[in-house]
C-alpha cells in the first residue's frame, strides 16, 4: 500500500470506531469489517452480522481487532482539546466546568455545538483517532512509524 492508501485506511477506521464500531482488520488484505460494539456486549443484531463474523472466524487465517476509545480516553481527548485549543477565557472556563460534572460528554457536546470551535473539535478528535489506529497499526508491524529513526527501521525490520 501506498502512502495515501494507507492514510485512508487510518482515516476510514477511526471514523469507524467513532461511530463506536469494533474494526477487524485482515492484515494479508488489509480488507476491514466492522461490527457495532453493543452486537459483541449484548448480542443485540448479532443476526445482521453473522456473515461478516462468520468470514473473520473461517476465511481470515488472523485479523487485528481495533476497538473504540474507552471513555477514559475519550475524555482525555476533550480535557486536551479544552486546554490546547480553546484560548484563555469565559469559554475555555465553561468547558472546563462542563468536563467537571455529571455527564460531561453529553454536556461538552451541548456546549460546543453552536459556536465557532465545532469544526475545530471534529477535526482535533478525529486526529487523535487517527493517531490511535496508526499506533496500532504499528504495533502489528503493518505500517512504519513515521517518528522512527533509520536505524530503529533496520532494527525493527529484523526482527
Amino acid at each position: 500500500m501506498n502512502n495515501e492508501q494507507i492514510n485512508q485506511l487510518i482515516h476510514d477506521l477511526a471514523e469507524m470506531i467513532d461511530c463506536g464500531l469494533v474494526c477487524f482488520l485482515n492484515p494479508e488484505t488489509m480488507e476491514h469489517l466492522d461490527v457495532p460494539q453493543d452486537v459483541f456486549e449484548s448480542g443485540d443484531n448479532r443476526e445482521f452480522y453473522e456473515d461478516d463474523l462468520d468470514k473473520i472466524d473461517t476465511e481470515w487465517p488472523c485479523f487485528i481487532q481495533i476497538e473504540p476509545l474507552d471513555s477514559t480516553e475519550g475524555f482525555r481527548i476533550m480535557e486536551d482539546f479544552t486546554g490546547e485549543i480553546i484560548p484563555i477565557g469565559k469559554f475555555k472556563n465553561q468547558l472546563i466546568n462542563v468536563l467537571s460534572r455529571k455527564r460531561p460528554f453529553a454536556n461538552f457536546k451541548w456546549l460546543i455545538e453552536g459556536t465557532e470551535y465545532r469544526e475545530e473539535w471534529f477535526k482535533f478528535k478525529m486526529e487523535r483517532k487517527e493517531e490511535y489506529v496508526r499506533e496500532i497499526l504499528v504495533e502489528n508491524k503493518l505500517i512504519e512509524d513515521e517518528d522512527m529513526t533509520d536505524n530503529e527501521k533496520d532494527e525493527l525490520a529484523e526482527q
